[in-house]
């Protein structure tokens, strides 16, 4: 009895370690990537790290201290624990907004306004299909907007004016070239 109940705890701790890297084995036996907690944290994380200039020290709570949900410009839904805005406006922000930001699939609103961001928006930004607010006025971003946003179904706002990004379409709006 006590080798089964060891072997059961186990097999437990290998099968909760594997969820929490969010590596599930599917019918077939290959792994699949699902989003978790994990994902979040970590995709803030690599957000974090492509902003080197905070002087107002916003960013400093994003560390594994404490849970990612009491973040500063952070919010989390509460049943799945997942971030659901991404409020970083009028923090003095310098630097760029990494690709990883596509991992937050809860978002609903983004909010970078009034910082020194630049470089490219990020596609992976299309890949958010319950976003529904975007801002990203006065800030440096440059090139082409995404305009794979057209997969965003709930999209409803845009803020992007001051910035030198050549928008051709986003949703069902045509919008002007800056």
């Amino acid at each position: 009895f006590l080798n089964w109940l060891l072997n059961t705890c186990i097999l437990c701790f290998i099968f909760f370690f594997m969820n929490s890297l969010g590596l599930i084995a599917t019918p077939l036996g290959t792994p699949r990537f699902i989003p978790t907690n994990e994902t979040n944290h970590q995709a803030l994380l690599a957000i974090k790290d492509l902003i080197p200039v905070d002087p107002l020290g916003a960013l400093s709570s994003w560390n594994h201290s404490i849970n990612f949900c009491h973040w500063q410009g952070v919010t989390c839904s509460h049943q799945h624990q997942r971030v659901t805005t991404l409020n970083l406006s009028s923090l003095a922000l310098a630097g760029s907004v990494s690709p990883h930001i596509g991992n937050l699939t809860f978002l609903r609103i983004i909010d970078l306004q009034n910082n020194s961001l630049h470089g490219n928006v990020p596609p992976e930004i299309g890949r958010l299909f319950r976003l529904k607010y975007l801002s990203l006025l006065n800030n440096s971003f440059q090139g082409e907007f995404p305009t794979n946003l057209t997969h965003c179904s709930n999209f409803k706002s845009l803020t992007w004016l001051k910035t030198t990004l050549k928008v051709k379409f986003v949703s069902n709006w045509v919008l002007c070239i800056i």
